[in-house]
């Protein structure tokens, strides 16, 4: 499925499945993904202010370059996700799994990090 560039702010998303989704260059300010499941999603380029994600499993996901600020991403599961020269500020990881995530160039700004396995 393909929702590149779409406006997706406040959305909420419910126990979905959007394997191999194409998010990138999707505006995600306050969207809310609680029980998702994005594996090999594509969240490239994206950008979410106050971005939620809860109980979500976006592993080998792309999210290269994307920008997400007061992003809480609780119980993420990120496993060989592609953070490479993401941006993440003021935000708060709880419980995430980054084990093998690729996050070379990626910035961690102001983000804190409780319970989380790998990451910078």
């Amino acid at each position: 499925m393909n929702l590149g560039a779409s406006q997706l702010e406040d959305a909420v998303f419910e126990d979905c499945m959007l394997f191999h989704t194409a998010l990138l260059m999707t505006r995600l300010d306050g969207a809310v993904f609680t029980g998702c499941r994005f594996e090999s999603g594509r969240l490239g380029l994206s950008y979410g202010a106050g971005l939620r994600m809860v109980d979500c499993d976006l592993r080998g996901a792309e999210i290269a370059r994307a920008t997400w600020t007061g992003c809480s991403l609780e119980r993420v599961d990120l496993r060989g996700a592609n953070l490479e020269d993401a941006r993440l500020t003021a935000g708060r990881l709880v419980g995430c799994d980054l084990r093998d995530a690729r996050s070379s160039e990626a910035t961690f700004e102001d983000v804190t990090w409780v319970d989380c396995l790998g990451g910078p």
